[in-house]
């Protein structure tokens, strides 16, 4: 259980077609490790936000301001200071949280990170801030998604990220 070395190895438990298994292990965890890897803009951190874990980010401090511009930062960076790597004594289970984290702390931040996931990253949210950018009333206007390709079993998010 070491988190540190996890991400020494590409040990992906799950495969393109297995996304429920994939959200339901994630629903299962309280914290998600992430870093760049092909780039600092991905899906993976807005899942691990949606599943109900605290994303631990690291090398947050280099991502730019221009990507990712919807992140929570000020909450990221609070779930770094309380919950930053490495953790102590995970060897046989869970581990110690820092000196730094209060008792609450972990609840309150998750509850603060669902609430803000659920207000502004939800796609109706994104489809809500598209319109008002272009100046088109909410009320009963709807966003038509056109992908790049017409038959793309695993579109690009950044291609993908507005439904409604």
């Amino acid at each position: 259980n070491d988190s540190q070395r996890s991400f020494t190895f590409k040990n992906y438990q799950f495969g393109p077609l297995q996304e429920e298994n994939y959200h339901r292990n994630m629903q299962r965890h309280r914290f998600c490790d992430t870093r760049k890897k092909g780039g600092h803009d991905c899906l993976r951190h807005y899942e691990i936000l949606a599943n109900g874990c605290i994303p631990v980010l690291l090398g947050l401090e280099h991502f730019p301001q221009s990507l990712m511009t919807t992140l929570p930062r000020p909450l990221l960076w609070r779930a770094r200071e309380l919950f930053d790597m490495p953790w102590t004594n995970t060897e046989a289970g869970p581990g110690e949280l820092p000196d730094t984290a209060g008792p609450r702390a972990y609840e309150e931040l998750a509850q603060s990170l669902l609430d803000y996931t659920a207000k502004y990253l939800s796609t109706e949210a994104t489809a809500r801030y598209l319109l008002d950018t272009l100046n088109i009333p909410v009320e009963g206007s709807k966003v038509l998604f056109l992908p790049c390709m017409a038959i793309d079993p695993f579109p690009s998010y950044l291609t993908s990220s507005v439904f409604h």
